[in-house]
This record gives structure tokens, C-alpha cells and sequence, in this order.
């Protein structure tokens, strides 16, 4: 059985390993980044419905287009660099983008990297592994 420490080394005591894709749309480049736990949560906390009048409807209404937006905003980078290409101050801007461009691009990979999970790259794996046979 593994000590504390060996558990605790094993799992915090490792090097982050936050996925990223590159995005290429319209000619330009974007680095999207999965975000940390506390980014999912404050991703999910801007989007939740404001007219929401219980506890329950908070934790279970959220506007799929500001959660959108949100994820383009907090995951999205200047390739190489921790810069951030958007601001929250671009919500407006980005909302009125036209359907199809670059901000739903990057909002699909966005919101894939949000929703990942350390299964989907075993089960990911596994698919590869069994493609090449």
C-alpha cells in the first residue's frame, strides 16, 4: 500500500500537464488552453443564468452562448506565451461575432478542453492503439 507522501507525490507533487490545441482561423493563429479547476469554476460562475431563483436553478442554469464566450476569453493565447488574446472587457465584441467564426471555433475546442477528462485520453488512447493493429 502507498504511503501518504507517495500518493501526495504522485498526484500534486507532478508537473501540470494542461492540454493544448493550435487554432488556425481566418489566417491567424491561437494557442486554446485547458483551463485550471478554479478557471472551470469561474468560467461556469460568469455564465449561470442571472434570473435564476433558487440554489438549484444557479448550479443548473447556465446561457450556453456566455459560457461560450467565457471559455474563448479565459482559454484562449497568443501562441507560446501565457498572454491571453481576449479580456472580459471583449464579451460584448466577441457576442456579436457572426455564427461559424473564429469565436466558435475556438469556443468547440474551448469547451472540449473544459470538459476533458483524464478517461477521454485513456479511451483516446486505447482507440489509437487498437486502429493500429
Amino acid at each position: 500500500m502507498a504511503s501518504r507522501e507517495e500518493i501526495r507525490q504522485a498526484s500534486i507533487g507532478t508537473k501540470r500537464d494542461f492540454k493544448r490545441e493550435i487554432v488556425e482561423c481566418d489566417g491567424v493563429t491561437y494557442e486554446v488552453r485547458q483551463p485550471s479547476v478554479r478557471g472551470k469554476t469561474e468560467i461556469f460562475q460568469k455564465a449561470r443564468v442571472p434570473d435564476a431563483r433558487t440554489e438549484e436553478e444557479m448550479l443548473n442554469k447556465i446561457d450556453p452562448v456566455t459560457i461560450q464566450i467565457y471559455a474563448v476569453i479565459n482559454c484562449t493565447y497568443v501562441p507560446g506565451t501565457d498572454e491571453r488574446v481576449f479580456t472580459d472587457e471583449d464579451f460584448e465584441l466577441l457576442e456579436g461575432q457572426p455564427s461559424g467564426s473564429f469565436v466558435d471555433v475556438i469556443g468547440e475546442v474551448a469547451m472540449g478542453l473544459i470538459n476533458k477528462k483524464p478517461a477521454d485520453d485513456a479511451k483516446n488512447s486505447e482507440d489509437a492503439q487498437a486502429g493500429e493493429d
